[in-house]
């Protein structure tokens, strides 16, 4: 993997068109579109081939990163003294941004993979009228958007991403809900059916 040194001194020698760094970043916090223009001309190929260099993966996950990245210094870069400032900085939202979507990448296999397993577990055991009842009850109790939730996810058969979408919440928030509000029905069931 490049290091932000390594990349500051290879860029250095390529970045002579960027000019006075401190004015740049100044014109790029004020919006300036040739400021932008400028910084995504002599960055966004490095920022691909560090993204695929951190990551492994192929140019259209490393063009993903490149543009999130891009988007992101436009808005929130801070006036730098110098090209070296700016190579770190740079290559720092770079790595960052490699670790995140690499993170909800995983996070996202690990929810399919249990879904999954769930998907294949046997049916769970009949219950008698009463414990049906019971829990039906129960279902209906919890706050609107968990009952939402639960009942796209579980009745309707719905996918995570619709659930969540039907509710106004990304995949994560979703998913975190549900959880949530199945770990609270488990904690009621175990109460009232032994």
């Amino acid at each position: 993997m490049d290091t932000p040194r390594a990349a500051s001194n290879a860029g250095a020698a390529r970045a002579a068109d960027l000019g006075d760094v401190p004015r740049l970043c100044a014109r790029l916090r004020d919006g300036d579109p040739d400021a932008f223009e400028t910084l995504y001309r002599a960055w966004f190929p490095r920022v691909i081939a560090l993204a695929r260099s951190a990551t492994r993966r192929d140019e259209a996950f490393a063009l993903d990163i490149a543009q999130d990245v891009m988007l992101r210094v436009a808005s929130r870069l801070p006036v730098l003294t110098d090209e070296n400032a700016l190579a770190a900085w740079m290559c720092r939202c770079t790595l960052n941004r490699c670790r995140d979507l690499l993170r909800r990448e995983s996070r996202r296999r690990t929810r399919d993979a249990r879904a999954a397993r769930h998907e294949s577990s046997p049916p769970p055991s009949t219950s008698t009228p009463e414990e049906i009842e019971s829990i039906a009850s129960m279902v209906a109790s919890l706050p609107p958007m968990d009952y939402d939730l639960i009942m796209a996810r579980v009745a309707r058969g719905a996918t995570l991403r619709e659930a969540g979408l039907a509710s106004g919440l990304s995949d994560d928030a979703a998913h975190g809900r549900l959880r949530r509000a199945l770990a609270s029905l488990r904690t009621l069931a175990t109460r009232i059916i032994p």
